[in-house]
């Protein structure tokens, strides 16, 4: 048995480490063709599984993630001052939660909110995540387009203090140029936040018809689908009602018994 969540070093290796790219290929699929049953979590990584690996489909097993009973959209009480306190964060913001790096596309969402500052003046963009390989281009990003002032870093929040970020936010964007599952978009709709993510990937499957999906590399496409939801309560309402009900689909429990399933399969051969 094995289970494998994505195939980014073979999709985008230019994002990741040479020693990881290295194992990926030289490792992974050794490991995968030895394996009895491989389990993974979305349909798209099991067409990329089978594509750049040869391994059957018949073989591989789909078990999606799930999403924490604790992103509810109930808030806690002075939660957003404690946001303020804590992080720096004031409403209202945009929210972009995940790692700094070239394959999450923040230079994209940066160059959006570039567009979109002068029109909502009041505007912020909360971005959530610790650096990783490359993410000098984000930084540049930031000294090119003068936004400093109006992005915060939050840099690593602890995930006693994520549902709260989720919440309070006006909207969650998710521009990702790959994702093997994509839990955050699934957070934030769970927490009753609209959500804008990419039609990339494995995460139209994801999210359905509950987000409001755009070209991750259609930057003015991008702007122009956070600001129709920023303008358009009836559609932060639709979206906010609909994301709920598709987050509650995910959950860890079911996970655990699809994976029990599986190993159980294996087993009874």
């Amino acid at each position: 048995m094995g289970t494998v969540h994505d195939l980014v070093s073979y999709v985008y290796p230019e994002t990741h480490t040479f020693l990881t790219n290295f194992m990926h290929r030289v490792w992974l699929p050794y490991a995968l063709k030895q394996a009895t049953k491989v389990i993974t979590v979305s349909q798209h990584s099991r067409d990329d599984i089978s594509r750049y690996l040869g391994i059957e489909r018949t073989k591989i097993a789909i078990v999606p993630c799930g999403v924490s009973p604790r992103f509810t959209p109930f808030p806690e009480a002075n939660e957003a001052h404690k946001l303020a306190t804590c992080y720096n964060v004031h409403q209202p913001y945009i929210l972009y939660v995940g790692a700094i790096t070239a394959r999450k596309n923040v230079v994209g969402l940066l160059r959006a909110f570039a567009m979109l500052k002068e029109q909502f003046p009041n505007l912020s963009l909360v971005i959530a995540g610790a650096p990783a390989w490359k993410s000098k281009s984000a930084y540049q990003a930031l000294d090119e387009l003068q936004l400093y002032s109006r992005v915060e870093l939050a840099g690593y929040v602890a995930d006693a203090d994520l549902p709260a970020l989720y919440r309070q936010a006006a909207v969650f964007v998710f521009p990702s140029f790959y994702e093997g599952f994509g839990r955050p978009p699934l957070e934030a709709m769970a927490c009753g936040t609209p959500v804008v993510v990419s039609n990339t990937s494995s995460l139209p499957e994801v999210v359905g018809d509950a987000a409001l999906l755009i070209d991750p590399r259609d930057v003015e496409g991008l702007a122009g689908a956070i600001k129709t939801v920023l303008a358009n309560p009836d559609l932060q309402q639709d979206l906010v009602q609909k994301g709920k009900e598709r987050a509650s689909l995910f959950t860890w429990e079911r996970a655990g018994k699809d994976i029990i399933a599986v190993y159980h399969q294996v087993l009874e051969r």
